[in-house]
């Protein structure tokens, strides 16, 4: 038996495919939108920038400036805390001695020991943006076993 879903989780589709696609949406056909229930739900998912880049492509009216500003201050936060994330990773990528080099390029999926500590063609599942020198990429995640030795 389908689960029938409401008229918030459907303005949450909405706005989130509209921000996903960067498609004008309509939604009137919703009513009267619970904006806080909605960020509630693109907090749950993770998807709370996706939703807010959707709520700049509503075509049909203007949610209120405080709902509005509910998104925003969420999406700056996260900004904020990936970006000191970021930085905390590659402090700690730095601070892995030269002995434990080979653990990250076998993360990486190299097998030649390479010149530099930039790696042209990274194989890692996750990988982040470390904006410090040269704007390499760096593994996301990290094997500490060997570490323990």
């Amino acid at each position: 038996m389908k689960e029938k879903i409401s008229k918030t989780e459907q303005s949450f589709f909405a706005l989130l495919r509209a921000g996903l696609w960067e498609k004008e949406v309509r939604l009137a056909p919703y009513g009267e939108i619970d904006f806080s229930a909605v960020l509630d739900l693109a907090e749950e998912q993770s998807v709370v920038e996706l939703v807010a880049a959707g709520i700049e492509h509503i075509s049909d009216g203007k949610p209120q400036k405080k709902d509005v500003l509910q998104f925003i201050g969420r999406t700056v936060q996260l900004e904020q805390r990936n970006q000191a994330m970021n930085y905390f990773i590659g402090v700690l990528v730095e601070k892995i001695p030269a002995r434990y080099d080979y653990s990250r390029r076998q993360l990486m999926g190299t097998t030649k020991i390479p010149s530099s500590r930039r790696y042209s063609e990274p194989r890692a599942v996750s990988t982040i943006r470390n904006e410090g020198e040269g704007s390499e990429l760096l593994p996301a995640i990290f094997s500490f076993s060997s570490m323990s030795e």
